[in-house]
């Protein structure tokens, strides 16, 4: 009953992990994706207006509270931070959005931490806006989920190995 309980919490925790992990990464994929869509659209009108720089875009968008962003304008960066700039963003990832004008987003690691990199190429001449999505939050979740998941294994592999003991105590009585 031990070994029965112990496989069966084991193939439940990790099926309800799994679903919980997708679940949580997608929801915070699509709503990252739609915020830097939305960020994107307030820095394309900024430098739609003929700005020399993109600083104008980069005043507008903090005015607002994006805290985590880059903006190629005219093959000059501009960032919201020391902390989140074009080194931040894989060469690969600038070059599928900068010169293929192809939208991307892709994981990485800034500084140790995880984040969500949304580069997407705008309308405006030689420019592109990349926003910074950090998924912490979402790793902090999962971990909370994973532990109350092998917590409740643990419970359940007790209980069946109780259940156990006590059926078999019934079943094997002399006579």
């Amino acid at each position: 009953f031990a070994l029965g309980a112990l496989i069966l919490s084991g193939f439940l925790a990790a099926a309800a992990y799994s679903f919980a992990r997708s679940s949580v990464i997608n929801q915070r994929d699509e709503a990252g994706i739609e915020q830097a869509y939305r960020n994107a659209q307030v820095a394309q009108n900024e430098l739609s207006a003929n700005n020399p720089s993109s600083e104008a875009a980069g005043a507008r968008l903090r005015s607002l509270g994006v805290a985590r962003f880059a903006i190629n304008y005219r093959e000059s960066w501009s960032a919201s931070s020391a902390k989140y700039t074009s080194f931040a963003i894989p060469q690969e990832m600038r070059t599928r959005v900068i010169t293929e004008s192809t939208p991307a987003r892709m994981i990485t690691h800034v500084d140790g931490e995880p984040v969500l990199i949304i580069g997407i190429p705008l309308t405006v001449t030689d420019a592109s806006y990349f926003e910074f999505v950090p998924l912490d939050d979402a790793s902090e979740a999962l971990s909370s989920v994973l532990l109350s998941l092998l917590f409740a294994g643990f419970i359940t592999t007790i209980a069946g190995a109780l259940l156990g003991v006590l059926i078999a105590s019934r079943a094997v009585r002399p006579l």
